[in-house]
């Protein structure tokens, strides 16, 4: 190696240190070292070399070179698998071995596990997961195997339903009354809870903006029926097909900032079953007594309200309530009025023969103080529909009652329409539900038959403008915008007036009565819009309490039963838990039209998407 350097750059050693000769005498001395001691190893080129396992890439490929070129890829993978279990260490045989015997895609699969497992992994929280829960209708060992098959796969997903179930602790109020008959909490304490809940998914600086709160809600109740039956002692007779509920939503929160109040949260779906909060469930069937003795308690509690103090953040906060009794329909809105007919309106009392004189009725006294229960949005779709095809039924001969031939006539007619309807616009019209528990005639089929007005007009016969004036009401009246009570009170009147001159004969309903004469009055007597405070919400609540009942009570006995159903609706309708549930799906492609808009408030909707 020396002779090579020194021929090859003879420069180098023209220093005195480096003669040809003292490098002779050197390169000597080193191979006598050597041939003494044959441990040592001398290498012609590059530094020593250490373990193999610490090694570079390249270095490994170098020293593997004739092995690799000796042997094929499937002699070296058995000869490693059994190298390895020779040398205690099965698992990695194991994998060698699968890899040997494994087609490509199963080796992709192998490759983009490797690739899952180095990705870093968030677990959910327990509210998350109770979120999830309640999105996907998981009962305990639902997710009790969900999270084991997680677990099985290396993914530390789920917390322990333990977890879950001090998270679920956290939406119950402190003190639930139950019995065998109904399950129960203070309207105090549970507004006390909901304020918490809700000043919790704001952080600390904003809330220290503000000095006072005010959260406004609307409360109601209305009875189902339709629930299970179970076999179980009792000490006394309850009625379990049929179950009242009383509950309440958040609206909006409200809150004081340099003198100037203004909203800082709004409930961006009143109408929805995510934040309808139980109060009392009662296994009794909905009666005129029942009405006014719960209407009676709870009137009572919402009178004795008191601001909610809440601790968060070592801050104190107190917040006020102001509450709307609107969540109920017909029926409950007629007990509290002491109406005795439920054909008479219970604003003015106007009779049904009284209705379609206009001039009378509008100059008749009414009753102010019923206007704070606003107009029932949801029903008054059904009963403008059924009012159309009770119309379009008789227009061969035109009374408000048939008898004799004419209720033969109508009852051909009815069939006529019911066919056509179905075949174009694919509605079910008018058949009676099973179990007696009304008809078919539904919200959804009364928006369609609305939207497609023109369609309607030809199948019923009944003139065009009327429904279309009718739909563009009742899209006002069920939207969560401010409405001009001057400009719907003039539309609603020119509709009633419409309405007279083509159908006299056919008594206007009570509910088209109080929206087209009393409408004006009763938005502009509320201060939050009259979509808003529609009862659809704790309606649609029934399918919920059922679902519930079913699947997620213990049948042990009925007082664990409504525990666990109380329970679950807290747990649903809780503000944290809602605002970590998946957002449902809505359809946006229906827009405003025109005639909407100009009964709106125009700064309530021109900043907002529509």
């Amino acid at each position: 190696m020396i002779d090579r350097v020194y021929s090859k750059y003879p420069e180098w050693f023209s220093a005195p240190l480096f003669r040809k000769d003292v490098i002779d005498v050197i390169d000597s001395k080193i191979q006598e070292n050597a041939s003494a001691n044959p441990q040592i190893t001398l290498q012609s080129k590059g530094r020593p070399s250490g373990p193999y396992e610490s090694l570079t890439d390249r270095s490994k490929r170098r020293i593997t070179s004739d092995i690799r070129k000796d042997f094929t890829p499937d002699q070296l993978l058995d000869a490693t698998s059994t190298s390895l279990w020779t040398s205690h260490e099965p698992k990695k045989a194991k994998i060698v071995k699968a890899v040997s015997l494994s087609s490509p895609n199963t080796l992709r699969k192998l490759d983009n596990a490797i690739l899952r497992k180095e990705t870093t992994m968030a677990q959910y929280s327990a509210e998350e997961a109770l979120a999830l829960i309640i999105d996907l209708y998981l009962g305990i060992e639902a997710y009790r195997t969900l999270r084991q098959g997680a677990l099985h796969h290396g993914f530390d997903l789920y917390p322990s339903y333990h977890e879950v179930l001090k998270a679920k602790s956290q939406t119950y109020p402190l003190n639930i009354f139950v019995n065998e008959m109904e399950c129960s909490v203070r309207l105090q304490e549970i507004l006390d809870l909901t304020a918490k809940r809700i000043l919790m998914t704001y952080e600390e600086d904003i809330l220290k903006k503000v000095s006072k709160f005010t959260i406004v809600s609307k409360y109601g109740m209305d009875g189902s029926t339709g629930y299970s039956k179970y076999k179980q002692r009792s000490e006394e007779e309850i009625d379990e097909d049929n179950l009242f509920l009383i509950s309440f939503i958040p609206i909006r929160l409200e809150g004081v900032s340099e003198e100037k109040t203004i909203v800082i949260w709004t409930n961006p779906r009143p109408s929805s079953t995510r934040l309808c909060r139980p109060i009392k469930l009662l296994f009794k069937k909905e009666t005129t007594e029942l009405i006014k003795v719960e209407a009676g308690l709870l009137e009572k509690e919402v009178d004795a309200l008191t601001d909610s103090s809440i601790r968060l953040y070592d801050l104190n906060f107190r917040v006020s309530h102001k509450m709307f009794f609107s969540m109920i329909d017909g029926k409950v809105m007629q007990v509290i009025g002491n109406i005795k007919s439920s054909q008479v309106c219970v604003i003015c009392q106007a009779k049904p023969t009284e209705m379609n004189d206009l001039n009378r009725v509008q100059n008749r006294e009414i009753n102010h103080e019923m206007l704070k229960y606003g107009l029932s949005p949801l029903h008054a779709y059904i009963r403008f529909y059924e009012c159309i095809l009770l119309i379009s039924y008789r227009l061969d001969f035109k009374k408000w009652r048939a008898s004799g031939d004419n209720r033969r006539k109508l009852e051909e007619e009815k069939k006529r329409v019911q066919r056509e309807l179905r075949t174009e616009l694919g509605l079910i019209v008018d058949i009676p539900c099973p179990g007696g528990s009304g008809t078919s005639n539904d919200g959804n089929s009364a928006r369609r038959f609305f939207d497609e007005y023109e369609i309607s007009s030809r199948i019923t016969r009944v003139d065009s403008t009327l429904l279309k004036r009718l739909g563009v009401i009742l899209k006002v009246i069920n939207t969560n915008f401010e409405i001009d009570s001057e400009k719907f009170n003039q539309y609603a009147q020119e509709t009633a007036q419409l309405y007279v001159e083509k159908y006299p004969w056919f008594y206007m309903p009570k509910s088209m009565h109080q929206i087209l004469i009393h409408g004006g009055d009763v938005i502009s007597y509320l201060l939050v819009p009259i979509g808003s405070l529609s009862e659809e919400a704790q309606e649609t609540r029934n399918k919920d309490n059922k679902r519930l009942r079913i699947y997620h009570t213990r049948k042990t006995s009925r007082i664990s039963g409504n525990e666990d159903l109380m329970h679950g609706l807290l747990a649903s309708s809780d503000p944290c838990i809602v605002g970590l549930r998946k957002e449902p799906k809505t359809n946006k492609s229906s827009s405003f039209s025109s005639e909407v808009l100009s009964l709106l408030k125009e700064y309530t909707w021109q900043d907002e998407e529509l």
